[in-house]
């Protein structure tokens, strides 16, 4: 509901009431579903690592981690301005996913992660290179698979061995529409999205995200209006009535175009 929301930022500006999803802390499948579907109406949220201690897991602090890569001298500053740009990756600290960026085959445009709004700008149809450094450390260096994530699909994937090894990886990916492309290790680390905007179109993935969106709404008022106070109840309604609306006047645009 609160991905549908502006709230005031710096200067009395508008700004995404949400910065980051947390993930890495409960089964990656229904973490990564939820963020998916959320890219895929279009709501550029970046993802953060979390450990709900001792709530979700008594074992320890840090099993879900988020990685930020700043410049110059480490400051908390300028790592909380990395997690809002995306610049960022998450891990449970067996796989690490470093230096993602996207650069156009002719090489005339090249976007690092978190940097100027992830944004790489095609002017028509066309192929995109990706680039990271993998690196993975896990019982028996076991291989794993480094896959290219497309508004929530897999399109193409390289095996690495898990030995702690530090490798280049590069897919070339084309693109007639415009998309989010992230890197991943399942369920290991995740890269933040690089947006790639194909004739400056909005990123819209498969219209049933936004469906499933709605749903998730319809079935979070269920659950947790009976928990505001009679005070709150009007504007929790509304709040939620808002985010219905954005959802689904998405379905609508998305079912025309499908």
């Amino acid at each position: 509901m609160n991905v549908t929301h502006a709230v005031p930022g710096p200067h009395g500006q508008p700004v995404p009431a949400v910065d980051f999803i947390s993930t890495m802390n409960t089964p990656r499948v229904a973490e990564w579903n939820m963020w998916y579907h959320v890219l895929n109406c279009g709501f550029r949220v970046a993802a953060s690592g979390e450990t709900d201690f001792p709530c979700m897991s008594g074992e320890r602090v840090g099993i879900g981690r988020v990685y930020a890569k700043v410049d110059g001298r480490l400051t908390f500053d300028k790592w909380v301005q990395s997690l809002a740009a995306g610049r960022s990756y998450v891990s449970d600290g067996q796989c690490h996913l470093l230096e993602y960026q996207a650069t156009t085959s002719l090489a005339k445009n090249k976007v690092p992660l978190g940097v100027n709004g992830s944004e790489l700008n095609l002017h028509q149809p066309g192929e995109v290179i990706f680039t990271l450094d993998a690196a993975a450390r896990l019982p028996g260096d076991q291989p794993v698979n480094v896959e290219l994530i497309v508004n929530g699909y897999p399109v193409a994937s390289q095996s690495i061995k898990a030995d702690g090894s530090t490798r280049k990886i590069t897919f070339r990916q084309p693109f007639n529409q415009s998309a989010w492309v992230a890197a991943r290790v399942f369920p290991h680390a995740h890269t933040n999205p690089i947006y790639v905007l194909v004739n400056n179109r909005p990123v819209r993935g498969p219209v049933d995200s936004a469906r499933w969106c709605l749903a998730g709404v319809d079935q979070c008022w269920k659950s947790k209006q009976p928990t505001y106070a009679a005070a709150e109840q009007e504007e929790a309604k509304a709040a939620y009535n808002h985010a219905r609306a954005v959802f689904r006047r998405l379905i609508r645009e998305g079912s025309k175009e499908q």
